[in-house]
């Protein structure tokens, strides 16, 4: 063997490599993007619901405040 053929040879080599090593971090951040995507969605879907439980609170509260006061000054 010559040294120009095995210097073509490895050079496809590192061409056919690099290819591999590209596609390979190509999936590794796109899985990465799905999994930051979907936990960012859940805190998302989370604090909605909080803030969903929160102002049905809110409103009892309100409620309950109102008809306090409202037998207060009928009281009075």
């Amino acid at each position: 063997m010559d040294p120009e053929t095995i210097q073509s040879a490895v050079d496809h080599a590192a061409v056919q490599s690099d290819r591999w090593l590209f596609l390979a971090t190509l999936v590794v951040v796109g899985v990465c993007v799905f999994l930051l995507t979907r936990w960012m969605i859940g805190q998302l879907a989370r604090r909605d619901t909080q803030a969903r439980e929160d102002r049905a609170e809110l409103v009892l509260v309100i409620k309950e405040n109102a008809i306090a006061m409202t037998k207060n000054a009928e009281s009075q």
